[in-house]
C-alpha cells in the first residue's frame, strides 16, 4: 500500500498565530484526502500533541488508513522518513524543508503561499507594530539593511524550492512569481491550484446576526496587513465628520504606537483574538470589509466576507485583482487619500450583491476543481 507522509504541524500555531492561511489550507487538504482518497493509500500524519490542534482533526485520526505520529520538531521527521520510506512527503508550508533533505524514492510536494519575504520584505511602518524595544530595533535594522536581508531570504527560499520535486502556488500570480524569482526550477513542476475554501463547522445562531455600521479590519498586529495606514485614513475621515455613526472593529488589536496616533480612539474597537465562530459572526455583522494589505499570495479574507454579500475594499496588488476582479473596490494601500475615497464610495454605493455572489461562486468552483487536482498530484503523482 502506498504511503503518504503529511505535515500537520503546520496546521498548529505558528509564530504566535493560532490560525493562519497555510494552516487552514493544510487542514482542508487533509480533510479532502481522508474523505475521498484513502482506499489504497496509508496517510501517515505527523503533529505535535503538546500544541493546539482542532478537535475535528483529532476525530479524523481514528479513521482507517490514517496513521498518526507525534513529533515535536522537524528533526524527528527525518527519522520518521527513514523508518517509513514514504512515496511522497506533502508540506503545506515550506519551512519544514529547512530540516528535511530529499531522500531517494520519495517525492517532495510543497506549497508556497506567495513570496512575501521577496516581494514585500519590510515596510517603513513595521517598527510601529512592535511594542517591545528589541522588536522595533529589529525592524529598523531590516529597513536599513534591506538589500542584505532580501539576499538572505532569497537564498533560504531557493534552497527550499530546490529540494522539491513539485511546488504548488495558490494563485496565477504566485505561479508566475515562482518563474520570475526561480527561473532555473523546471516550470513543468510548478503547479497552480487556488487555495481551497476553508472548512468551517456550522456556526451556532449565525442567522440571527444583524448587520451594523461596522468597518471590519483584520491583522491589527501584523505590519503586512497595513492597519496603520488604513486606520489613519479612517481617523481623518472621522475628524472631517465623515463616516458618521460608523465604528471600526480591528481583529488582532492595535499596536500601542498606532493607537497613540488616532484622535478618535473610542471609535476603534480592538477585538483581539477571535475563534472561528466569532470571526464568522463578525463577517456577517459588518457592513464593510477593509483590507489594505501590502502583500498576498491568495487572499482568503475577502472571500470569507463575500459569502454574506458584503462590500469589500481591498488592495489592488498581487493576486487580489486576479481572484476578486469586479466584485470588490480596489485601493492603493500606500495612498491614504485613495483609501479615503474608496471608503466613502463603499458607504454610499454598495457593490451589487449579484456581482458579489456570482464572483464568489466562480471562486468556489475553481477551488473545488483545484483541490481535486492537488489531491491527485499528492496521491498519484499527476494532476
Amino acid at each position: 500500500m502506498k504511503k503518504i507522509l503529511f505535515d500537520l504541524m503546520v496546521s498548529q500555531p505558528v509564530a504566535g498565530s493560532k490560525f493562519h492561511g497555510g494552516g487552514e489550507y493544510t487542514k482542508t487538504v487533509f480533510k479532502k484526502l481522508c474523505d475521498e482518497y484513502l482506499s489504497n493509500t496509508e496517510l501517515h500524519v505527523f503533529y505535535n500533541s503538546k500544541q493546539f490542534i482542532d478537535q475535528w482533526i483529532l476525530d479524523y485520526f481514528s479513521m482507517e488508513n490514517v496513521v498518526v505520529h507525534d513529533v515535536d520538531t522537524y528533526d524527528k521527521v527525518v527519522s520518521l522518513i527513514d523508518e517509513l520510506k514514504p512515496s511522497t512527503l506533502f508540506l503545506g508550508l515550506m519551512q519544514g524543508l529547512d530540516r528535511i533533505d530529499p531522500v531517494a524514492g520519495m517525492r517532495i510536494v510543497a506549497v508556497y503561499h506567495g513570496f512575501r519575504s521577496l516581494e514585500a520584505p519590510t515596510d517603513i511602518t513595521a517598527p510601529l507594530y512592535e511594542n517591545r524595544f528589541k522588536g522595533k530595533i529589529k525592524e529598523l535594522v531590516k529597513n536599513i539593511f534591506s538589500k542584505r536581508y532580501l539576499e538572505r531570504k532569497y537564498l533560504e527560499q531557493k534552497i527550499r524550492i530546490n529540494k522539491c520535486d513539485d511546488i504548488v502556488g495558490v494563485s496565477e500570480h504566485s505561479g508566475y512569481a515562482a518563474q520570475v524569482f526561480f527561473p532555473d526550477f523546471d516550470r513543468k513542476h510548478i503547479h497552480v491550484f487556488y487555495s481551497p475554501e476553508k472548512y468551517i463547522a456550522d456556526v451556532t445562531d449565525i442567522e440571527k446576526i444583524q448587520q451594523e455600521r461596522i468597518i471590519l479590519m483584520l491583522g491589527g498586529n501584523r505590519w503586512v496587513k497595513n492597519i496603520y495606514r488604513g486606520a489613519v485614513a479612517i481617523d481623518e475621515l472621522f475628524e472631517n465628520n465623515q463616516l458618521e455613526n460608523y465604528k471600526v472593529y480591528i481583529v488582532g488589536g492595535l499596536p500601542l504606537a498606532v493607537k497613540k496616533l488616532l484622535k478618535n480612539k473610542n471609535r476603534f474597537i480592538e477585538c483581539g483574538y477571535l475563534s472561528a465562530d466569532e470571526l464568522e459572526k463578525m463577517y456577517k455583522r459588518c457592513e464593510i470589509f477593509f483590507y489594505p494589505t501590502l502583500n498576498e499570495g491568495f487572499g482568503y479574507p475577502p472571500e470569507e466576507v463575500m459569502k454574506y454579500g458584503k462590500t469589500c475594499i481591498v488592495s489592488g496588488i498581487n493576486s487580489l485583482i486576479e481572484i476578486y476582479q469586479d466584485s470588490v473596490y480596489y485601493c492603493n494601500p500606500k495612498d491614504k487619500n485613495e483609501m479615503k475615497c474608496r471608503l466613502l464610495q463603499a458607504t454610499e454605493k454598495k457593490i451589487d450583491s449579484n456581482i458579489i455572489f456570482n464572483r464568489y461562486k466562480l471562486i468556489r468552483d475553481r477551488q473545488a476543481k483545484d483541490l481535486e487536482s492537488l489531491c491527485s498530484l499528492i496521491i498519484q503523482g499527476k494532476e
